[in-house]
């Protein structure tokens, strides 16, 4: 089962409870605080984690830093949604199916992507969910065929998040991601993260950059709203 967490100013590790909670107070794009830490303490509880949080605080950036660390995969329900549709699956064909009506995956096809990604060899050791489960239903469905080590909570204050996600960009050619975004409020200290020539051989550091269509404060506050009802009381 997957243990709830307490919020927390620090990063702490709870062997008991199996979990880390991490409130952000500096540069999330140049450093990530404690990372060393992170991946010391997670490799010690395991290497089976999820990583929670609403959108925009960094569950990907911090992901993609700790998982090389530890020698496992980043698995996002993006990526898996993107892989399956452009294979041209079955699964991949139902989800484009309700992507074109503007409706919610239902979370049977959600659980059924994630297990068949889990299935692949280089998740056998481990890995770093990022973006499931969203619902309770799907943090029940995961509980029946994984034995998740280790849970990380990651927070931010709303008005931070909103203006990460106002500043996101990404590159109209390769699709890195980038925030022009400079963050400098008590406590906290997030420098913009551009491009820089070793990023891309294709844009060689001046890429064209360009914001997601649902980057709006409208509809960002609208994810958030989502995500606190939906998402955050799996966290406890």
């Amino acid at each position: 089962q997957i243990p709830s967490l307490a919020s927390s100013s620090d990063l702490r590790v709870s062997s008991r409870k199996r979990c880390l909670s991490l409130h952000q107070s500096r540069s999330l794009h140049h450093q990530i605080p404690h990372k060393s830490a992170m991946a010391a303490a997670t490799a010690r509880v395991g290497k089976k984690l999820v990583f929670f949080g609403a959108p925009g605080v960094g569950k990907g950036t911090y992901a993609g830093r700790i998982a090389p660390k530890l020698g496992i995969p980043t698995i996002s329900t993006g990526d898996i949604v993107r892989a399956e549709i452009k294979a041209g699956s079955e699964l991949g064909a139902k989800v484009q199916e309700f992507n074109d009506k503007g409706q919610l995956v239902p979370d049977e096809i959600v659980t059924a992507m994630v297990k068949k990604r889990l299935a692949e060899p280089d998740a056998a050791e481990g890995y770093i969910l990022d973006g499931y489960p969203r619902t309770l239903q799907q943090a029940r469905d995961l509980a029946e065929f994984q034995d998740v080590d280790c849970v990380v909570n990651l927070s931010l204050p709303d008005d931070i998040l909103v203006a990460k996600l106002l500043g996101r960009r990404m590159c109209a050619d390769c699709g890195k991601n980038y925030n022009v975004t400079e963050i400098k409020e008590p406590g906290y200290e997030m420098p913009p993260l551009l491009p820089k020539p070793a990023d891309c051989d294709t844009c060689k550091g001046q890429p064209k950059l360009v914001s997601r269509q649902d980057d709006v404060e409208e509809v960002i506050r609208d994810r958030l709203a989502v995500y606190k009802k939906e998402t955050l009381p799996l966290v406890g």
